[in-house]
């Protein structure tokens, strides 16, 4: 019949009311820092992915403020240059007034695509595009009239300040549009924040999800090694197993621990020693007494 336990003697059925307690530990203390990684990893992905966009806007409304700032740059030019060739009559005005003016027309429209959807920004473009078109009339019209030798009605029309009255307009138009995009341009940017915070945190969390999890695997490989501190010893013969063989105590301790081993005797099995002598005293004394009447008869 085998019969072999553990240290201790009800080692075997410790460890079986144990298993499930132990289990549950394990499936816990793996399961939860995995799951926690796995949420913040999901939360951390999709911050990441409003990221871009967001930037994006932040590009968005940049572009319409500059696209806004040269339009209005391009409109100065072509009144400058208009002023210019009335002044001299030189045709370099002319040519560069006509090139100006196609960089106002090609903005302007641009400024339409940037601003499609957003219903202030499209009000304020559709006011702004009649004017537009209005002072690069004026302009044009004035240079003809100088350039065909008009030159008193070219002055008159010049003198009714007609294209610097649209110009103001137009200057108040492009000012409220540059303040509707700065306005967006600042909620972006806090939007853009916010998600660079929230990234931050949760991969903060991440790491210290990470050290969790590490901390946790060398909890249980203490524990392992503690499991291995175990050993087993045979019920009858009181031999211990050792890589799969049965060895006396003191070739455990010599094959398991390299210890040399020596013999003494303990207190108590000195007493029982001499208790056990002592016990035998009394007999031998009588068994000497009895044989002198022998030999007396």
């Amino acid at each position: 019949m085998d019969g072999f336990i553990g240290i201790p003697f009800t080692l075997s059925t410790m460890d079986a009311a144990h298993r499930p307690r132990t289990q549950r530990l394990f499936i816990l203390v793996t399961c939860v820092p995995l799951v926690l990684f796995l949420a913040a990893s999901i939360l951390a992905f999709s911050s990441g992915k409003d990221l871009p966009k967001s930037f994006q806007r932040i590009s968005h409304h940049l572009e319409v403020n500059q696209t806004i700032s040269d339009l209005t740059m391009d409109l100065v030019e072509c009144e400058n240059l208009q002023r210019g060739y009335l002044l001299t009559g030189q045709e370099d005005y002319f040519q560069t007034f006509r090139e100006a003016q196609r960089r106002v027309a090609e903005r302007l429209e641009k400024v339409a695509k940037l601003t499609n959807g957003n219903s202030d920004q499209e009000r304020l473009v559709t006011e702004l595009r009649p004017l537009v078109h209005e002072t690069l009339l004026v302009f044009s019209t004035d240079i003809a009239l100088k350039s065909s030798g008009k030159n008193k009605e070219a002055q008159e029309l010049f003198g009714s300040r007609q294209g610097e009255r649209s110009m103001d307009q137009i200057g108040d138009l492009t000012a409220r549009l540059n303040a509707s995009s700065g306005i967006l341009l600042l909620q972006q940017e806090a939007a853009g924040r916010k998600h660079m915070t929230r990234i931050s945190v949760f991969y903060g969390v991440l790491v210290l999800i990470d050290l969790m999890v590490v901390t946790v695997f060398w909890w249980l490989m203490l524990r392992l090694q503690n499991l291995e501190r175990f050993v087993t010893v045979c019920a009858w013969s009181k031999t211990i197993k050792y890589n799969d063989r049965w060895l006396s105590f003191e070739e455990y301790l010599r094959d398991r621990f390299g210890v040399t081993i020596t013999h003494g005797i303990s207190e108590k099995a000195a007493e029982k020693i001499l208790a056990g002598k002592s016990e035998e005293e009394p007999a031998t004394a009588g068994l000497a007494g009895g044989s002198h009447p022998a030999i007396h008869q």
